[in-house]
């Protein structure tokens, strides 16, 4: 099985400078057991039970969040305020050989396309990887807060910098000037307030929460893989 791990903006916790977060994300990358995330995401998803992965290419896109951000103002960088969506890691991503897109599990079923009638529900879903991949990207990114109706986004990385991709009309923008441009400001200090997961709001009273204070109950974060320097 072919595997291919698209990352990230920010590590997983705190806000830090963006100039820095690259190295904590390749670092990140680096370690990645992504067995245990399949193995995770297939005993937590009923219907990632069914997807043959030995079939195309399997892309992991890190799933992000905005932290601290009720004191954010227009002339920060919002880059600074991501943070990693610890109880929805990654996206899965499947592509044929051409990348057009197969499926796309958002593990608790949010956000999650798993036939051709499913994706046909966005216009042009089917293309976005493909896409993407043509800005050449360092890293690929979701999150839950920048997509919704009507419009369906993902993010990527290109030279330290983060840039939305719009699904439906394939517009790019840089992120800092997407926000200021489509948000207001009281809605911007808002982004961090996280929907849980569906299989842990029966677990609380509360539906949502705020990002970078995830329970252990809702953590899926797998164990990195351990380095080993073998002497010459």
């Amino acid at each position: 099985m072919r595997i291919y791990i698209l990352l990230l903006t920010v590590f997983y916790c705190s806000s830090m400078f963006s100039q820095n977060n690259i190295d904590k994300i390749k670092e990140f990358y680096t370690n990645a057991d992504t067995e245990c995330y399949i193995d995770l995401y297939q005993r937590e998803d009923y219907f990632l039970q069914k997807v043959d992965l030995q079939k195309g290419k399997t892309i992991f896109i890190l799933n992000v969040q905005f932290a601290n951000t009720e004191s954010y103002r227009y002339s920060d960088d919002i880059c600074n305020y991501l943070i990693v969506d610890s109880s929805r890691v990654f996206t899965i991503a499947s592509v044929d050989k051409s990348l057009k897109l197969k499926f796309l599990s958002g593990l608790d079923g949010q956000d999650s396309f798993y036939d051709k009638n499913d994706i046909k529900r966005i216009s042009n879903l089917k293309q976005a990887i493909k896409n993407i991949y043509k800005e050449t990207p360092e890293l690929i990114l979701f999150c839950r807060n920048l997509c919704g109706k009507p419009i369906f986004t993902f993010m990527f990385v290109k030279e330290n910098r983060v840039y939305i991709y719009r699904v439906q009309d394939g517009k790019i923008m840089e992120l800092n000037e997407y926000i200021r441009e489509n948000y207001k400001l009281e809605s911007v200090r808002l982004f961090n307030m996280i929907i849980r997961p569906y299989n842990y709001k029966n677990n609380s009273k509360n539906r949502n929460r705020l990002a970078g204070h995830t329970s252990l109950n809702e953590l899926r974060i797998c164990s990195p893989v351990s380095v080993i320097t073998v002497d010459d």
